[in-house]
């Protein structure tokens, strides 16, 4: 899957989970995009899926509703819904400036002789050693460390995505919280691989511009320092270019060192140019284009590699059970009963939302309430219509175990009488106090929760609103 279809499939998610009003695309649109994509596919198979197949049946759905999606507004909401990007002319304007400045560093010109200590090639060494180190261990610091350091390239680039969300509408906000956090961090590490890549360029160039000006030109080599005298001129061009010497199996033409020093304006005796052109070219090659472009690559796998960790965390499988699962329970009832739940219609939606995740969208929910104070009361008289059941409480409620825990008892107990595969399933609604609470006291209440009702359930699930989706679990904890 590339770039672009992971877009899509973000934008589609973006909308759909943004959008609880269906006003860019009804529900029987949704449901129909994954009835014909879904193949036989079970959403209770998801769970087990490799990564690759919900990518492919995701993938399905997404060309599905692209190819029949036509209304003007949904197409304008999925438009607008964009990441930046870097384009790829502007690597190669970059490229060929760099291949350009290498070229004119070896600027051999016009005394018909080149003096090899007034070359660059010891400053693009010595640079390039320095800026390659860094490179590495960069790439090998912990994810906390490099994106401090390459926080820049992201302040600038989110400078684009700082609108409100009155502005741009929920579904914008909803994918700049999925996608933006994988195109910035997929545009940093391009970057970087774009700047090795230039690096070498620059040095290739440099090592071109010697065989191209050497072409129509006959040119001596010399050198002169006022630091160096011949001994140590002779020892520092054998180290410089031992490596090149060795892989093109060129021997330094050390024996005529001392005669190529120009001093005073005279020099002795000129050497023939070409095989220091062959030592100088290969040394690039050597050591800085191979290592570039190698880090360029390690650079992009490395990214890459962070961007599909990034995209694996999103949370696909549980996205596309619930798109499975909303086309799916038929004619299956199930009881929900609410004990001490106040709301309206607009919570009863809410739930009923929710728990088609769960059961499936397409399952018929039969919502009883259990009036506080009448618990043993309605726990014996009670006659259990399905096999799964749903009992509903408030997080804000101090769970107590005369009650709470005594009324999920006694309800599993009858219900398993009755069907040998019963399900208690027990949520706690947390919407209410996210605002009001912290996190840590939120926590402890949850743990409060699970110690009363485990073994009085057979699942123990805590639903509450995420911010930017339209689902609305937050977190799962399970007991038998």
């Amino acid at each position: 899957m590339n770039w672009q279809e992971r877009l899509d499939i973000l934008r589609w998610r973006s909308l759909e989970e943004a959008d609880a009003a269906a006003e860019f695309l009804s529900v029987d649109k949704r449901r129909e995009a994954t009835a014909r994509t879904r193949g036989d596919l079970p959403g209770s198979a998801v769970q087990v899926m490799p990564a690759r197949g919900v990518d492919a049946f995701l993938l399905r759905r997404c060309g599905w509703l692209e190819k029949e999606t036509t209304i003007e507004k949904t197409r304008g909401a999925f438009t607008s819904m964009t990441v930046p990007s870097a384009r790829w002319w502007w690597a190669l304007a970059g490229w060929s400036a760099a291949f350009a400045a290498g070229f004119g560093l070896t600027g051999i010109g016009t005394q018909r002789e080149i003096n090899l200590l007034a070359l660059p090639l010891v400053g693009l060494l010595l640079w390039n050693a320095v800026v390659m180190l860094g490179s590495v261990v960069f790439e090998l610091m912990p994810g906390k460390g490099r994106d401090e350091h390459a926080g820049w390239l992201a302040a600038v680039t989110m400078r684009f995505a700082t609108r409100t969300g009155d502005e741009r509408g929920a579904h914008n906000v909803a994918f700049d919280r999925l996608a933006w956090p994988m195109a910035v961090e997929r545009m940093k590490s391009r970057s970087r691989a774009w700047l090795h890549v230039a690096a070498a360029l620059l040095a290739l160039g440099s090592s071109v511009g010697m065989y191209a000006k050497g072409w129509s030109h006959e040119y001596a080599a010399v050198w002169e320092s006022t630091l160096l005298k011949p001994n140590q001129a002779e020892r520092f061009f054998s180290t410089l270019f031992w490596p090149a010497s060795k892989t093109l199996d060129i021997e330094v033409p050390r024996q005529d060192v001392a005669a190529m020093q120009r001093k005073g304006g005279l020099v002795e005796r000129a050497a023939d140019a070409l095989p220091w052109i062959h030592l100088y070219a290969a040394t690039l090659l050597l050591l800085v284009v191979a290592p570039r472009l190698l880090l360029a690559l390690w650079t992009r796998g490395r990214g890459a590699g962070r961007v599909e960790m990034m995209w694996s965390a999103v949370g696909w499988e549980p996205y596309a059970r619930r798109l499975l699962r909303s086309i799916e329970g038929g004619e299956e009832v199930v009881q929900v009963l609410l004990y001490d739940v106040a709301g309206g219609d607009a919570a009863l939606e809410r739930w009923t939302r929710v728990l088609r995740d769960t059961m499936g969208g397409m399952s018929n929910l039969e919502f009883l309430p259990i009036p506080p104070g009448e618990e043993d009361e309605f726990a014996a008289e009670w006659v259990p219509q399905t096999h799964r059941v749903i009992l509903f409480f408030q997080l804000a409620t101090t769970p107590e175990e005369e009650v709470h825990a005594k009324l999920a008892g006694d309800l599993r107990a009858t219900l398993q009488a009755k069907f040998a595969d019963g399900r208690l399933v027990c949520v706690i609604d947390v919407a209410g106090v996210t605002v009001r609470w912290t996190a840590k006291h939120i926590e402890s209440r949850r743990a409060l929760w699970t110690q009363m009702l485990a073994g009085r359930a057979d699942d123990i699930e805590f639903i509450g609103e995420e911010v930017g989706g339209n689902h609305l679990r937050v977190a799962v904890s399970k007991t038998r």
